[in-house]
């Protein structure tokens, strides 16, 4: 299982309150998700977005109808 979050402080954060446990089968990857997701061979099952409204046109491109 891998974890794509941008901000590294907030991977350390959520890990020192005890949010995001350390578990050998866990991949916390530092990076953008797009560009993680770009050119992979692996496949995945479900992949999950936590993404609030797309009220501005920033968040809007990452919704797809």
């Amino acid at each position: 299982m891998e974890y794509v979050e941008l901000d590294p402080n907030l991977t350390r954060v959520a890990q020192e309150l005890g949010l995001i446990a350390q578990s050998p089968s866990l991949a916390i990857i530092h990076d953008d998700g797009r560009h993680t997701s770009e050119g992979l061979s692996k496949k995945y099952d479900a992949v999950v977005v936590d993404l609030p409204e797309p009220d501005t046109f920033q968040l809007n491109r990452f919704f797809y109808l």
